[in-house]
């Protein structure tokens, strides 16, 4: 599954241009199994935290697995949404609590990154596997080629 990712850097793996379709695969699905093992530390949680942390964790796990199975960028688009609602619920929770909850914060911020980054993985994915199988257009007879 990984094996040419080895080759570049891991600041190009994670935050380079996708520009084939492994680059995109490989991607998406990283970002669906660190989705899914966040998904299980939030049900890890649950016991701790109540029956809210058990709901965001199977969330988590659920649009992790879809993004890492099938590259659905609806669920990729949701993990987006998700996020987007976390960091004020999180502004809202260091507001009340100070202190320790920056980092529900800081977490909310960098899962919010890599829910984007699922974003472009799964929609590069779809576009240049479409691309792919498609044959490359000829030119007629009648246009001139330059």
């Amino acid at each position: 599954m990984f094996e040419d990712t080895l080759e570049k850097p891991w600041h190009t793996r994670v935050f380079g241009r996708i520009e084939d379709v492994a680059t995109a695969e490989n991607l998406a699905q990283g970002l669906g199994l660190a989705f899914i093992a966040v998904g299980a530390v939030g049900c890890i949680f649950a016991f701790k935290h109540g029956p809210v942390m058990l709901v965001e964790g199977l969330v988590y796990g659920v649009l992790g697995f879809l993004v890492w199975r099938i590259k659905s960028r609806a669920a990729a688009s949701v993990l987006v949404g998700v996020e987007a609602l976390a960091i004020p619920a999180s502004l809202i929770r260091l507001t009340r609590q100070g202190g320790f909850a920056i980092t529900g914060l800081w977490w909310a911020i960098v899962l919010l990154g890599a829910s984007i980054r699922a974003v472009q993985a799964t929609f590069a994915y779809h576009r240049l596997r479409q691309a792919a199988d498609q044959p490359p257009v000829q030119p007629r007879g009648d246009v001139a080629v330059s």
